[in-house]
């Protein structure tokens, strides 16, 4: 089990830290790349390389400078390390041996490379670019669905900006599919939930208007906008959001909790 430190580290690693805006919301800032991300044909990735020869001599390393950034497919890394890069995710390695046939052939690469050779690469993925293809629609849904455990498993150690950004990356995997409508919604709430845990209060409001507005009865929802209105010091949407929570549910032991205590605040004020 790792420790809230070492879970941190480890998320911090997962979630790209570069940002891109979603059109359909200017105020969210989300990763540019999906979390897991495999390559695909089209794909640009961004690796360090090393080439050896079998009697051990390196021909190219790019650790002490800048990694390369080649496109997947495109005939711009030889067969047999294209096919090794597609099986990578984000920080992994991959040692491949290539045969003549899947590297330079019978002519080589002179003179670093003698004709009919066997090649041996060392690759590390230091990032995947996706922007130059269409994710279809159900490889968008799982990637979804595979940020919203990361995110949960982040908010489940404390930590809630990384959890947030999971779900916002999540979020924008589906933003415009209409089918996705119920992860949307959970993905709207769990943002809510963390806002409230970070006092972000008008944050939280706002993730709880745009579940609402999927799916006005959403008693997780209303109850958390009722949670961050009374953080707001605006009762009386608290007690009108809490009473609408306990028409839907009249057994909600916390609703019923929190509305004696919004009133207690209503006439405290008076």
């Amino acid at each position: 089990m790792m420790n809230k430190d070492e879970m941190q580290a480890w998320m911090t690693s997962m979630v790209e830290s570069a940002a891109t805006n979603d059109p359909t919301d200017d105020d969210w800032q989300f990763p540019s790349s999906p979390v897991l991300l495999k390559p695909r044909p089209g794909d640009i990735v961004t690796l360090h390389l090393r080439g050896y020869l079998r009697d051990g001599t390196t021909i190219m390393d790019t650790q002490r400078r800048q990694p390369l950034r080649l496109q997947v497919g495109q005939q711009q890394l030889v067969p047999g390390l294209d096919a090794a890069v597609r099986e990578c995710t984000r920080g992994q390695t991959v040692d491949c041996i290539c045969r003549s046939q899947d590297c330079h052939g019978l002519i080589g690469f002179p003179p670093a490379i003698p004709p009919n050779t066997t090649v041996g690469f060392k690759a590390t993925v230091v990032h995947v670019d996706s922007t130059q293809r269409s994710i279809p629609l159900a490889e968008r849904q799982r990637r979804a669905q595979d940020l919203k455990v990361h995110g949960t498993k982040c908010f489940k150690a404390e930590l809630y900006e990384l959890a947030s950004k999971c779900y916002k990356a999540a979020y924008k995997q589906v933003a415009r599919d209409v089918t996705s409508k119920d992860l949307k919604v959970s993905l709207l709430s769990n943002l809510a939930l963390c806002a409230l845990r970070r006092h972000a209060y008008h944050t939280a409001r706002d993730r709880c208007n745009r579940v609402l507005a999927l799916d006005g009865t959403h008693i997780k929802a209303l109850y958390r906008k009722a949670l961050a209105s009374h953080a707001l010091e605006d009762h009386q949407e608290a007690v009108n959001l809490l009473e609408k929570v306990l028409k839907l549910d009249p057994k909600n032991k916390a609703a019923s909790a929190q509305l004696i205590q919004c009133k207690q605040a209503m006439a405290s004020e008076c």
